[in-house]
């Protein structure tokens, strides 16, 4: 019976296992092709994970940063990426070149505290280009308390292993109770697309 099974099953599951990866390789490479394509949107919501230079690893790590976490503001509720202060993440953008435009909807996840900082950086060849950064204060703005469209333009150089770095550091007075942003619809768009 044994003899059999490995007569007529193996070779079909080892078949299918073969199957699976290489359409495993060539849905990458595909994907990856896909996100080098000229005029292509990038959704860059999956593609982040925590800096190793943020000093948060392990717990902490999953503790500080979440993705597909629900967010209510003013009666619209979104899938959005949290990032607990002090934290950084970075996405790697792979072969990308050329003027792109970060877009995203944010907003403070909490009412209250001294707010808190977002840089957005680009990192290529080791320097750092900060390309944005704004100043959230929801316990005394109102305007702080809704979510906020970011459209930010970036410039892509041609040197390899870039990658696009997010920054959530305490406010002022350095209290980081409640430092919480929320981002979501996080995207690269190149420079002309309307989309």
């Amino acid at each position: 019976m044994r003899t059999a099974l490995r007569r007529h099953c193996l070779p079909g599951l080892r078949m299918g296992i073969l199957t699976f990866v290489l359409c495993g390789v060539a849905g990458a490479a595909l994907k990856a092709e896909c996100f080098k394509a000229a005029g292509t949107v990038i959704d860059l919501s999956d593609r982040f994970v925590v800096d190793g230079a943020s000093g948060k690893t392990g717990s902490a790590a999953i503790a500080a940063y979440s993705t597909h976490y629900p967010v209510a503001r003013r009666g619209k509720r979104l899938d959005c990426m949290i990032l607990v202060a002090p934290l950084s993440i970075r996405a790697p953008l792979g072969e990308i070149r050329g003027r792109m435009t970060l877009e995203c909807l944010a907003t403070p996840v909490f009412n209250v505290g001294d707010g808190f900082l977002m840089e957005v950086l680009v990192v290529s060849a080791g320097m750092e280009r900060l390309a944005f950064s704004r100043y959230f204060d929801p316990g005394r703005s109102s305007e702080d308390r809704d979510w906020i469209t970011l459209s930010i333009p970036l410039d892509f150089d041609s040197s390899r292993n870039a990658h696009l770095q997010i920054r959530v550091s305490a406010g002022p007075q350095g209290d980081l109770v409640d430092d919480w942003l929320a981002l979501s619809g996080v995207r690269l768009k190149p420079e002309g697309t309307s989309k």
